[in-house]
């Protein structure tokens, strides 16, 4: 089996944009938490509430993040190219 080249058009997803934007969002999520126990300092412990569920949500957008634009989407074994009944055909393999 003969192997695919990945296609010059395909843009490479892991951009440094990509990777700065994720690390802002979870330093973000991480200033959230003592920013929370400052409201209770405060006197306001209904802030440290707040303050965590925003935390929570910048960790589940970084995760998105990370899902949909750094891990790979395929390794490049999972895709092939094979001669069937004399004509080139490709072939992706699935992962289970």
């Amino acid at each position: 089996m003969e192997l695919l080249p990945r296609p010059d058009e395909w843009p490479e997803t892991r951009s440094g944009k990509v990777v700065t934007s994720l690390l802002f969002v979870v330093f973000l999520g991480l200033a959230g938490i003592p920013v929370g126990f400052g409201f209770v300092a405060a006197g306001i412990p209904g802030g440290l509430r707040y303050a965590l569920v925003f935390s929570v949500l910048m960790f589940l957008t970084a995760a998105f993040g990370y899902f949909s634009q750094l891990r790979p989407r395929h390794r490049e074994s999972d895709i092939a190219i094979v001669n069937r009944d004399g004509v080139a055909a490709t072939v992706l393999r699935d992962r289970c």
